[in-house]
């Protein structure tokens, strides 16, 4: 079940509760923009990726960076 509420002046919150799965929670600055995220969301949820998406939200920039370095551009070309 979806619910979609005002949170301050220039903010919507938008939760949903998909059963077996943790509550999605996010607070865009529209209330378009608040419905797409949580269709998104429960997509990939209700497409097996719930594991996948947890993993995300935990990771930080920096640990993104980083893994990006080893991972990404040490096979670009300049680095061989």
């Amino acid at each position: 079940m979806a619910q979609i509420r005002k949170s301050g002046l220039s903010q919507y919150q938008a939760r949903a509760r998909i059963t077996d799965h943790p509550e999605i929670s996010r607070t865009p600055p529209t209330r378009h923009d608040a419905l797409a995220g949580l269709n998104k969301r429960a997509r990939l949820l209700m497409q097996g990726l719930s594991a996948a998406i947890r993993v995300a939200d935990q990771l930080t920039l920096d640990e993104a960076l980083e893994r990006y370095a080893t991972e990404v551009t040490s096979s670009k070309r300049g680095q061989q």
